[in-house]
C-alpha cells in the first residue's frame, strides 16, 4: 500500500500510490489530544484568592452543577474542574480581573 524510502540525507520519503492511499494512511495516524488538567475546589478557591477574588464555595459548587464551568465532573462527590474551563469561567465572572488571570499586564 505504501513504501518507505532512506533518502540519502537521511531522511525519510513515504510513497502511496493515491489520494485514497494517503487519506487511509493518514487517518491511521493517532493524532495527539492535549492532557487537561484537573483541579479541586480547594485548588479553585486558592486561585482566586492568589488573585485577589472572593469565590464562596456555593458560587463555584452551583457554577459546577450548572454546567456553568464546561467539563466539570462530580466524582465521588467531590468536583473534578478542568483547570482552563476554570480560568475562563473566572475571567468571566471577573472582567476587570481577565489581564491579572492570565498573568497580563495592561491591556
Amino acid at each position: 500500500m505504501y513504501n518507505i524510502v532512506a533518502e540519502k540525507d537521511g531522511s525519510f520519503t513515504i510513497k502511496l500510490p493515491n489520494r485514497s492511499a494517503l487519506l487511509q494512511f493518514l487517518t491511521a495516524i493517532p493524532q495527539a489530544q492535549p492532557e487537561e488538567t484537573y483541579i479541586t475546589n480547594a485548588q479553585a478557591m486558592q486561585i482566586a484568592q492568589e488573585r485577589g477574588l472572593t469565590l464562596p464555595a456555593s458560587t463555584l459548587i452551583s457554577a459546577c452543577s450548572r454546567g456553568t464551568i464546561e467539563g466539570a465532573q462530580k466524582q465521588g462527590g467531590r468536583w473534578k474542574i478542568p483547570q482552563h474551563s476554570f480560568m475562563r469561567w473566572l475571567s468571566k465572572e471577573h472582567p476587570d480581573e481577565e489581564a491579572a488571570l492570565w498573568g497580563e499586564s495592561g491591556h
